[in-house]
């Protein structure tokens, strides 16, 4: 056997090694997906959307505060933010050279890095420890602070 033949036969047995490797990872995590999907599935219906939680220690209720809550936060975030993004977009395609445009480029491209955890501890830090108490609009404007880079750069594309 030459050397090339002996390096492609160890080649293709380390591949199928790792394929193993790999089926045999995912297995438990396959049995556990099935077995959330077969037995959960069955409580998945419109009143689990829509009702109120249950009180403590009795069974069923459902996840109405957290839909409503998760839509006047994107709500609001989209009111605060896309104007602002699709603006900053439209300013930076139309006059590209202007030093504003090439300011908000930066800032939306060091937006875009910056932790989503940092700018909740930001918007905490200027909005709830101010007001003393959590709100939906400091999640919004943690969320429309992340929502305006990525909308400005999209709108300059």
């Amino acid at each position: 056997m030459n050397r090339q033949r002996l390096r492609r036969l160890k080649s293709n047995v380390m591949v199928g090694v790792m394929a193993m490797a790999v089926i045999l990872a995912m297995l438990p995590l396959i049995f556990i997906l099935l077995n959330l999907i077969l037995k959960g599935a069955s409580s998945l219906n419109w009143a689990f959307f829509v009702k109120l939680p249950a009180p403590a220690g009795q069974s069923g209720g459902g996840v109405g505060h957290a839909v409503v809550g998760t839509l006047i936060i994107v709500g609001t975030a989209c009111l605060l933010g896309l104007p602002i993004g699709i603006g900053a977009g439209v300013y930076s395609a139309e006059y590209p050279a202007s030093r504003l445009a090439w300011i908000s480029r930066f800032t939306a491209d060091v937006m875009n890095g910056t932790p989503s955890i940092v700018v909740g501890v930001f918007a905490w830090a200027i909005i709830v420890a101010n007001q003393k108490h959590f709100s939906a609009f400091a999640g919004s404007v943690a969320l429309a602070l992340l929502l305006i880079p990525m909308v400005m750069r999209t709108t300059e594309e």
